[in-house]
């Protein structure tokens, strides 16, 4: 009998994130290779791979966490269709270094006071937490503000932030201070002496920005830019575009 992923975050009613929970894993996947077939129909020329398939929990290399609550009292996940916060730091698809990092995270607003953002009131100055797992172990915080407020407190914290969280190898503070539903701001401002995350996958080595983009399922990514290598080596063609791709890791 095929398996179901628990989540008793799901289970309370509490995130409705993951929507296909109640489906057995194989048949998502199948769904959604049927799917894609559907929608390429008109070219009959291709020739579809079998579906690569994932772990089911644990594969997420980066959390976008919504911090609410208050100083005293934050959460770190979500917020509900009132726009409160919903704690989901025991989330079961973030890898568990990811998961680590939230009670650090939980401290230090505790202890420099960061107000975290109220949306229905549209008052307070911490929105976000965005954080970025490497290969190696190697995490990327951004902490989003919506004003510069709390920036010289999370900048002469950095020594013991480190000290608290030492895989923190890229640390920033992005500012977004319209009230929409976005997860940072144009400006940023790294804090650390490293300014990018190294990402090394099958023996390649590439560095993400803060405002980067790199695929969130590290294997699958792998396996993604294996089966393109395995192309061009058929191909051999004369030249390559890498369009819109993150960090290269296809070029």
């Amino acid at each position: 009998m095929a398996s179901i992923m628990q989540c008793l975050y799901f289970s309370a009613g509490r995130c409705r994130s993951c929507s296909q929970m109640t489906r057995p894993y194989q048949q998502q996947l199948q769904g959604k290779a049927e799917h894609c077939a559907q929608l390429l129909a008109g070219h009959e020329q291709l020739r579809f791979l079998p579906p690569q398939p994932s772990v089911e929990s644990g594969f997420r290399n980066k959390a976008k966490m919504v911090i609410s609550g208050t100083s005293e009292n934050p959460t770190i996940g979500i917020l509900d269709a009132d726009g409160h916060g919903v704690d989901l730091r025991h989330c079961g698809v973030c890898d568990p270094a990811l998961r680590a990092a939230f009670p650090v995270i939980e401290r230090f607003i505790r202890q420099l006071g960061l107000i975290p953002y109220d949306v229905p009131r549209r008052k307070g100055e911490l929105k976000h937490v965005i954080i970025t797992l490497a290969p190696s172990g190697q995490l990327m915080v951004r902490w989003v503000l919506r004003t510069k407020k709390h920036f010289v407190a999370l900048r002469d914290s950095l020594p013991l932030f480190s000290k608290a969280l030492p895989a923190a190898k890229v640390v920033s503070v992005n500012f977004l201070p319209e009230h929409k539903a976005v997860l940072e701001g144009s400006e940023e401002i790294v804090l650390s002496a490293a300014q990018t995350l190294p990402m090394e996958l099958n023996g390649i080595g590439m560095h993400l920005r803060p405002q980067g983009f790199f695929q969130t399922n590290t294997p699958i990514a792998a396996a993604l830019y294996r089966q393109a290598a395995s192309w061009v080596r058929q191909l051999q063609p004369a030249s390559v575009w890498d369009l819109y791709c993150g960090v290269g890791g296809f070029a």
